[in-house]
């Protein structure tokens, strides 16, 4: 697994976040997940952005779920 071959626990735990998201988000194989946001891909910067000031971390694992919440 990650953690066993170098990685750490955080790169462990930002791939199991990805991968979440990924499920979560029914994201295309070109499409970026939340914790992976940058300004280069617009929707996904764009929904971290809407998750970091909802006060929704950027490795939460469903964030369509998460802000439902926040609502």
């Amino acid at each position: 697994m990650i953690a066993n071959n170098g990685g750490g626990w955080f790169e462990a735990a930002i791939f199991a976040s990805y991968c979440c998201q990924i499920k979560a988000l029914r994201l295309k194989p070109w499409e970026s997940p939340p914790v992976h946001g940058r300004k280069e891909d617009p929707q996904s910067w764009r929904l971290l952005q809407r998750m970091l000031k909802a006060g929704i971390s950027q490795f939460e694992p469903d964030p369509p779920a998460a802000l439902r919440v926040k609502r």
